[in-house]
């Protein structure tokens, strides 16, 4: 079965808006891969499924050929593993960066995929999901940061109006 031409141009208009949409959100907080590599990595991805889902039709009717279109779409995966792994890197001992970014890629990739295949209903709540997965972490670590921040002024206090109390036990 061939799609047509302007529901190939819908889905790839649906992978560069929702490549864009993810982007936005690494972009604003200054990570590494922002808009044009969300984009790109969704576009990709919703290329390769096309052509992989649709573009091999003419070689079903000769004998002896058995296809497979998934076998590309784990290609996809693969490769974006390995642009994945390349992402993360240990700041210091303690601190490791670019692991949310790394798994945005994957997810951005497998958006790709579903898009290609036509699987608008869940693209959008996939996206609707991750949106909410990134505003919640940023709001558990802004909140976290708070806590810390007056767990430190309460410490901080107690230390400046007990200076005398140790000096006068002698």
């Amino acid at each position: 079965m061939m799609i047509s031409n302007s529901e190939i141009v819908l889905r790839l208009i649906v992978a560069f808006a929702v490549g864009y949409v993810l982007g936005i959100e690494r972009y604003l907080r200054k990570k590494p891969a922002g808009t044009g590599t969300h984009t790109i990595v969704c576009l990709a991805s919703t290329l390769v499924t096309i052509i992989s889902a649709y573009g091999f039709q003419e070689f079903t009717t000769i004998n002896h050929i058995n296809m497979d279109p998934s076998r590309l779409m784990v290609g996809i995966l693969t490769g974006i593993g390995f642009i994945g792994a390349g992402i993360i890197w240990r700041e210091n001992a303690s601190r490791i960066q670019g692991i949310t970014t790394a798994a945005n890629i994957f997810l951005i990739a497998s958006l790709g995929i579903a898009i290609g295949m036509g699987y608008y209903f869940i693209t959008g709540l996939t996206v609707v999901l991750a949106i909410a997965a990134h505003e919640l972490s940023l709001w558990q670590k802004n909140r976290y940061i708070i806590k810390q921040k007056i767990l430190h002024e309460e410490s901080k206090t107690e230390a400046e109006s007990k200076p005398g109390e140790t000096e006068s036990g002698s």
